[in-house]
């Protein structure tokens, strides 16, 4: 194996642990936002029900 190729693969390998931490964090985040929206929106709904 290349030096070339080996270092190919450690960018490779570095970049695709970035996008699967960055995808994770995202991920979180539309969640933390879908619970904040859910919990006001239930809050919201028991208001005009009472």
């Amino acid at each position: 194996m290349s030096l070339k190729h080996q270092s190919l693969k450690l960018i490779k390998s570095e970049f695709t642990s970035k996008f699967e931490t960055s995808e994770f964090e995202i991920i979180r985040k539309f969640e933390i936002i879908e619970s904040e929206y859910t919990s006001e929106f239930e809050i919201s709904e028991f208001e005009i029900i009472e």
